[in-house]
C-alpha cells in the first residue's frame, strides 16, 4: 500500500523501471487518460481505505486478546498477593504486596477499558460511526473528491 506517495507519475515510472527504462518526468497522454476514464483516484483511495480497515479489525483483534490476558493476570497478581501476606506479614513483604497489588489493579483497569478521558472520548466518537483521523495525517482524497460507497 504506497497511500499518500502513490501516483500515477510513481506507477508509470515503476513499470519503466521493471523494463530496464529510466524514469519520465511526466506520464504520457494515454496513461493520464485511463487513470481518469478508470477513475484511479477514487479506486486507490477505496483501496487504501478496505485495507485500513483490515488492519484496524486485526489490530482489535489482538487489542481484545491483550485485555483478556491482562485481567487474567490481574488476578493472578491479585491472588498472589493475598497469598504472600497469608504466608509472611513482615514490612518487606507488605511492600512487596503492595507493588503487586498495584500493577494487579493498573493491569484490571487497563483490561477493563477504564481509559483516560481523550481516549474515552475517541472511542466514543467511534463508536457513533464518526471517522477518527489523526489530525497529522495527510488525506489521500482532495477534498472536492467523493468517495462513493
Amino acid at each position: 500500500m504506497r497511500g499518500a506517495s502513490r501516483s500515477i507519475l510513481w506507477l508509470y515510472n515503476s513499470e519503466r523501471e521493471e523494463a530496464g527504462k529510466s524514469s519520465a518526468k511526466r506520464i504520457p497522454g494515454a496513461w493520464h487518460q485511463a487513470a481518469k476514464e478508470w477513475q484511479w483516484r477514487d479506486r486507490a483511495a477505496l483501496w487504501d481505505r478496505f485495507v485500513w480497515r483490515e488492519q484496524d479489525e486485526l489490530w482489535e483483534a489482538r487489542r481484545i486478546d491483550l485485555r483478556d490476558r491482562q485481567w487474567l493476570l490481574s488476578i493472578a497478581l491479585l491472588e498472589k498477593a493475598s497469598t504472600l501476606l497469608e504466608i509472611k506479614s513482615d514490612s518487606e513483604t507488605v511492600k512487596d504486596v503492595a507493588a503487586i497489588v498495584q500493577k494487579g489493579c493498573a493491569l484490571a483497569r487497563q483490561a477493563a477499558q477504564l481509559q483516560d478521558d481523550l481516549n474515552a472520548a475517541l472511542l466514543t466518537v467511534d463508536r457513533f460511526g464518526y471517522e477518527v483521523r489523526q489530525p497529522n495525517l495527510p488525506s489521500l482524497v482532495d477534498e472536492e473528491d467523493e468517495i462513493p460507497y
